[in-house]
């Protein structure tokens, strides 16, 4: 059924597969933290929330993760254009709605 794998990331809060994450619980860099994960040298990444297919042949570059690293550094990048517009932290995350990810 399954090969021998001996490089196995489960990753937690760190990725959440098809979803946001949910960022007001704790301080990550998150966009960091999945630099390093998309550069581990692993056979299988495992979202800690979300779908999963554990598919050897699919998971070595998850699309989704790197999916997923676009949408946080999209909408960082929008709230930092709108506080340099003059709104405040609350208002430019209110305001920023992408959507390019609607759905």
């Amino acid at each position: 059924m399954f090969r021998s794998c001996r490089r196995i990331v489960y990753l937690s809060e760190v990725f959440f597969d098809g979803r946001f994450p949910f960022m007001n619980s704790g301080y990550i860099d998150w966009i960091h933290a999945l630099d390093i994960v998309l550069n581990l040298d692993a056979d299988i990444f495992v979202p800690g929330q979300g779908p999963s297919s554990i598919d050897i042949q699919s998971t070595r570059l998850p699309r989704s993760m790197v999916r997923a690293r676009q949408v946080l550094v999209d909408f960082r990048d929008a709230v930092e254009k709108e506080i340099a517009r003059g709104a405040t932290e609350d208002q430019a995350s209110a305001s920023v709605l992408l959507p390019q990810y609607q759905g």
